[in-house]
Order: structure tokens, then C-alpha cells, then sequence
């Protein structure tokens, strides 16, 4: 008893009818029951009703082959559990009770799921690459010539204008070029006084356009003496990528066409302390349950249909936002709005 007490897993002995029998201090522990009212107890149960580890198919697994078993399984407050079954025999050879062991996996399924993303970064990095290698030539060369064609102009006194719509243009292809590189390079830069209205510009030349093709109202309110941020430029562009993202996927999912509601809005304030900002992305669109809001941050985890959502991206973000001394937070209400609540730690001095 000693010896299993000291184990902090959770260790459970289960009955041929899945009831519990005997249980050590890491299972009561978890639990938050004492060991009087685990006894007798059906695991599945327990399972949902104080977030006990257990899978009924990998004992009962275990109780017809005599071998043991394991899985992986999530209780109801949010946590993984990696299980390991264990058959215990009589003297004849027959399985008269299984001993699980159950090990919190959360924090090693949130670590896969970064080195995954770090992966599809890698990759990502290597495709801009060749993409910028492809489109910056063709670009650079229509670009000198639309400034040809505008000097010529000038120095007959006239104006070209669909040359400098070209040259506009040819820019504006240049400068996404150049931020999809930015962005799909992982790179580990110390933090350091960075512009929120920086930020923002660049990750809105990735996005922008989808939303005006969307028909999505977008409101930009942040100061022009807005303190800076103490971050990494493009970790803190990837968060916001991301979650103007799932506001046009959400306003798009409330809104087929076009509406007076479907609309975004980012906002910035100084606060809550005096070396704090607050930042805020608002959309209108269907919002989030309310029993799911505290899953929306696990790996994996994801509100969208099946193929249309990895479930990483704001585990990514909750990630990158921790990492530089912040918090990730969410109001929402169902078919009504999605607030996201985003405090940074700020420049004291500009």
C-alpha cells in the first residue's frame, strides 16, 4: 500500500464488473473524493462525474485476452490521459480484477502539436522560397517597366495612369511576397520594442483582401501614439493572422452574403497595469457554445467541420502568447459575437 501510494499517477483496481476496489492516494486525489466513495463505484461513472481516467473498452480488452492494454483517452475538464491495463490472474490462470494506471499526457500532446507546427512552418518556409524566387523576377521586371512608361510620361508632361496603377499593384505583390516569407520563417528572435500597427498592416496585407472579397466590414481602432509592444514581430503577426481567420470563418458561417453585421473589429487600449496593453478582435459571427469554450484552446481541438480546421491554430497562439508574459482569453456568446482578449506586455517608454 505504501509502495502504491507513493506512485502520484493514478492507480485503480477494477472488478470483472468495471467497479472499482481499491484505489491509491493519486487516484483519490484526482478524483476529489475520498476512497469510501470511489469503492463500489462503476469507473465509467467516476470517469464523467470527477474526471477519474478510464476507458471501459480497454479493460474489458484486457478481461477477454488476459494481456494488457492501453489507450489514450480525455476526461470532461480537459485533460489526456495516456491508460495502461494490467490483468491480474488466480491461481488458475483466470482474470479476476485489472489494475489501471493513468499518466497526464495534456502537456506532451500540447508539445507534439508545437513540433507539428514548427514542421508545417518549415515547410511553408521552403514553398514561399521558391514562390518568391518565381513571382519576384516577372514582378521586379513589370514594375520597371510601369516606371519607364511613367517617366516617359512626365517628361511630356502627362500622367499614365494605368501605369501607375500598375506600378501600385506590382508593389502590393511584392510586399505579400515578402510577408509570406516573413511569416513562414520561424525565427528566434529575442523580444523587442515592436509597433502594433505594424503588425497589424502586415498581417491585414495577407488577409485583407479576402475580406473585402467576403463582403466583411473590417474597423481598425488603434491610436497612432499607441505604445509598443515587448514581443516577437512575426510570432505576434502569426497570432493575429490566425484569429482574423476564424472571425471571417465565422462571420462567413452567420453570413452567406453580405449584412450590416458581418463585421470585424480590432481595438487596443493601455491596460489593465501600467506596463500591459490590451488588444481585442471582435466579429459578429456565430460565436462559440458556451459548454466549449474551455476546450477551444486544446490541441486538436476544433469548431469547425471535419477537413476544414487542423485544431491547432489557437493552441498556437495561446502558446506564443504565454511565451511572451500575456494572456489568451474568450468572451463569446452563441450566434451572437466572439471576443478575444489579448494582453501583451508594453513599452513603458516610446
Amino acid at each position: 500500500q505504501v509502495l502504491f501510494d507513493g506512485i502520484p499517477d493514478p492507480l485503480i483496481l477494477l472488478t470483472p464488473d468495471l467497479k472499482i476496489s481499491w484505489a491509491n492516494k493519486g487516484a483519490i486525489k484526482t478524483a476529489g473524493k475520498s476512497l469510501d466513495l470511489l469503492l463500489q463505484r462503476p469507473c465509467a461513472d467516476l470517469h464523467e462525474e470527477c474526471n477519474l481516467p478510464c476507458d471501459v473498452e480497454m479493460v474489458r480488452t484486457c478481461l477477454e485476452t488476459g494481456e494488457p492494454a492501453h489507450s489514450l483517452v480525455g476526461t470532461p475538464d480537459e485533460r489526456s490521459w495516456g491508460l495502461r491495463a494490467f490483468p491480474i490472474h488466480d491461481t488458475g490462470g483466470q482474470v479476476i480484477q485489472v489494475m489501471v494506471l493513468a499518466h497526464d499526457v495534456t502537456e506532451k500532446i500540447r508539445l507534439q502539436a508545437q513540433t507539428m507546427r514548427t514542421g508545417q512552418l518549415a515547410a511553408l518556409g521552403e514553398l514561399a522560397a521558391g514562390v518568391a524566387h518565381e513571382i519576384n523576377n516577372p514582378i521586379n521586371g513589370i514594375i520597371n517597366y510601369a516606371q519607364i512608361l511613367i517617366n516617359k510620361a512626365a517628361k511630356q508632361g502627362e500622367t499614365n495612369e494605368i501605369a501607375e496603377r500598375i506600378l501600385k499593384e506590382g508593389d502590393r505583390i511584392a510586399t505579400i511576397v515578402g510577408n509570406l516569407l516573413s511569416f513562414s520563417r520561424d525565427k528566434k528572435e529575442e523580444p523587442r520594442p515592436v509597433a502594433l500597427q505594424d503588425i497589424i498592416q502586415e498581417a491585414l496585407t495577407l488577409c485583407e483582401a479576402r475580406l473585402k472579397k467576403d463582403g466583411i466590414s473590417l474597423k481598425v481602432d488603434i491610436p497612432k501614439d499607441f505604445p509598443c509592444l515587448l514581443g516577437r514581430h512575426q510570432q505576434l503577426e502569426q497570432v493575429f493572422i490566425n484569429l482574423i481567420n476564424n472571425a471571417r470563418y465565422a462571420l462567413n458561417a452567420k453570413y452567406r452574403g453580405t449584412h450590416p453585421d458581418k463585421r470585424l473589429t480590432i481595438s487596443a487600449r493601455v491596460g489593465p497595469t501600467d506596463d500591459q496593453a490590451t488588444l481585442i478582435v471582435e466579429d459578429l459571427g456565430t460565436g462559440i457554445p458556451q459548454h466549449l469554450l474551455n476546450r477551444i484552446l486544446n490541441p486538436f481541438f476544433s469548431t469547425k467541420p471535419q477537413n476544414e480546421g487542423t485544431g491547432l491554430g489557437l493552441s498556437i497562439c495561446h502558446g506564443i502568447i504565454q511565451e511572451h508574459g500575456g494572456t489568451l482569453d474568450f468572451e463569446s456568446e452563441e450566434n451572437a459575437y466572439t471576443r478575444v482578449i489579448i494582453t501583451l506586455p508594453r513599452v513603458k517608454d516610446n
